[in-house]
């Protein structure tokens, strides 16, 4: 004779983990505060991403090489919405910088138009407002 034993159901959740992409799940419409203040206002800095291949915004290449541009902190406060181009990176000062030597910075592009970057990579500590 076979008995069968009840189990209690169970749920079971899979942790998100983000990759080069700072994602902003279920925050549709949220604004975000972004201050562009990774870095001296009088350098110019080459830009990559997670993965070490150069951030191209607007089709140029922010290292500074042939037809590329470079990136410099503006020092402003820019309302960003969390779909307009946020990833993770760093900048460096000179494309021969050592690799230990790269700022960690959140990269926002503005829709691929633009490039600015801040050391605070903490969003969840940046100001928010629902659009």
């Amino acid at each position: 004779m076979n008995v069968r034993e009840w189990v209690r159901p169970q749920t079971v959740a899979q942790r998100f983990v983000a990759n080069e992409y700072v994602a902003a799940c279920g925050d549709s419409g949220t604004v975000y505060n972004f201050e562009c203040n990774a870095g001296n206002s009088t350098s110019r800095y080459a830009v990559k991403d997670s993965s070490g291949n150069v951030a191209r915004i607007s089709g140029y290449y922010m290292d500074g090489g042939q037809w590329g541009a470079y990136y410099h902190p503006c020092g402003e406060t820019h309302e960003a919405e969390s779909d307009s181009g946020f990833l993770t990176g760093y900048h460096i000062d000179d494309v021969s910088t050592r690799e230990d030597e790269n700022i960690a910075v959140i990269i926002w592009t503005d829709n691929n138009t633009d490039v600015h970057c801040t050391t605070n990579l903490d969003m969840s500590s940046w100001s928010t407002a629902k659009s």
